[in-house]
């Protein structure tokens, strides 16, 4: 009955602060994150939607490095973003390749349970929160960065900071994640649920050369979409606003 009720309230809430919004942004021009977050406010009848992303700093060129056999998740440390997901699958991440290092770089409530299974394996890395920059670093040397998130994503800055860093990507099907790898190019897109996700981290590591040549070779089209390209947009809006 208690669920029931909450479920009831929640329901009542999301209509009113719909109903809130719509009224305030009339006449507005409203910029969301992604298709996807479109699509969520176009059912909510909402209009005149622009689709920006966040602009990301990329370097002039496509990272050219040697690469460390390491994987690497940013985020907050929660189910939400598939930090459980992942440490289901990790005893078999590492029977299948036992030496690599498989970096947490965050903080949240999954912190200790990441923490007693890096003493079990020597491979798992727990950072905590760090400075940008080294994150960007950590990207660079990464072979690999994944994005197992489990909710809908409104973006997905982690998987575009990699692709930056000239790092391939797994990301779930989730969210607006798919808007951001093309798959088996750039990365790939999975369903995250162990078995596809794990499938999904070898196929990435087993055709690592091969995706990274593919973002080194559309790095100015990828840089296009997630900096200049923004950057552009937005200047168009204040444009026709201040006319």
């Amino acid at each position: 009955p208690l669920i029931i009720f909450l479920n009831l309230l929640f329901a009542i809430w999301g209509r009113f602060t719909t109903k809130i919004l719509k009224f305030s942004l009339k006449g507005m021009k409203v910029v969301v994150l992604s298709q996807k977050q479109k699509a969520i406010f176009v059912a909510n009848g909402f209009k005149d939607l622009e689709v920006i992303g966040n602009s990301i700093n990329f370097p002039r060129k496509a990272v050219n490095i040697k690469k460390k056999n390491r994987v690497i998740f940013a985020g907050r440390l929660t189910i939400g973003k598939g930090v459980a997901l992942l440490i289901e699958i990790l005893p078999d991440f590492f029977k299948k390749f036992p030496g690599y290092e498989f970096f947490f770089i965050g903080e949240g409530p999954l912190k200790e349970n990441l923490r007693k299974l890096a003493r079990r394996y020597k491979g798992v890395k727990v950072t905590g929160q760090i400075p940008h920059g080294d994150l960007l670093l950590y990207y660079r040397q990464a072979k690999l960065a994944v994005v197992p998130s489990l909710w809908p994503e409104p973006f997905g800055r982690a998987a575009i900071e990699a692709l930056s860093q000239t790092s391939p990507a797994v990301v779930s099907d989730r969210g607006a994640l798919p808007e951001i790898i093309k798959n088996h190019r750039w990365g790939v897109i999975a369903k995250p649920n162990p078995k596809d996700f794990l499938d999904s981290i070898e196929e990435a590591i087993k055709k690592n050369d091969y995706f990274i040549s593919q973002i080194q070779k559309d790095f100015s089209q990828i840089k296009t979409m997630f900096s200049s390209q923004v950057t552009e947009k937005y200047t168009k809006i204040y444009q026709k606003i201040s006319k």
